[in-house]
């Protein structure tokens, strides 16, 4: 992924780049109030559960916190479910055009597809596969025709967005180590 390195030292970005695989729904954001009320909307659903689950886990001291995150899980399933039977669903907005996310650092991210105009700025959507699959939302402006530096991103999409990359980061150190061990036998 040297490429995004060079584009984000280019533009005075320090940030370390992970390699991933991720599919993503972007448009040119010439009117950012057209995304704004999804970009909210798809906040509020997480944060509503999130602040159950830290009253809960603040009850308990913290001492049941993986059940607790999983019941919180199979009931966002539960719910989803519940929701396509009676055909509930909320529409996400039509966005213009897909491509794949290959690299992600802090702030930043490359895509497959060199379209992006370089300077104008772009709503994004994509699924970060934590534990808790979701769908994060964020406005970024393109740094080149293949890299983007995010400009509004939730807080708690930032955290687990940062965790994402640490976790690939720590993912590829255990290769390089599992591979350098193969070599020396």
């Amino acid at each position: 992924m040297h490429e995004l390195l060079s584009v984000c030292r280019d533009n005075g970005i320090q940030t370390r780049v992970v390699d991933c695989f991720l599919d993503v729904d972007f448009s040119l954001c010439e009117n950012e109030e057209k995304f704004m009320e999804e970009f909210y909307t798809l906040h509020l659903a997480h944060q509503s559960l999130q602040q159950w689950f830290e009253r809960l886990q603040n009850k308990d001291k913290g001492e049941n916190a993986a059940v607790l995150e999983i019941l919180i899980e199979l009931y966002k399933k539960v719910l989803d479910l519940e929701k396509k039977i009676q055909g509930d669903q909320k529409k996400l907005i039509a966005l213009d055009s897909k491509s794949v996310i290959l690299g992600l650092g802090h702030e930043v991210m490359w895509i497959e597809k060199d379209v992006l105009e370089v300077g104008k700025s772009y709503y994004l959507r994509f699924v970060l596969p934590n534990f808790s699959d979701r769908i994060i939302a964020i406005f970024a402006k393109a740094l080149s025709k293949n890299a983007l530096r995010v400009t509004k991103m939730h807080s708690r999409d930032i955290q687990d967005f940062d965790s994402y990359v640490v976790a690939k980061e720590m993912e590829k150190i255990r290769w390089q180590k599992h591979s350098k061990r193969e070599e020396d036998e």
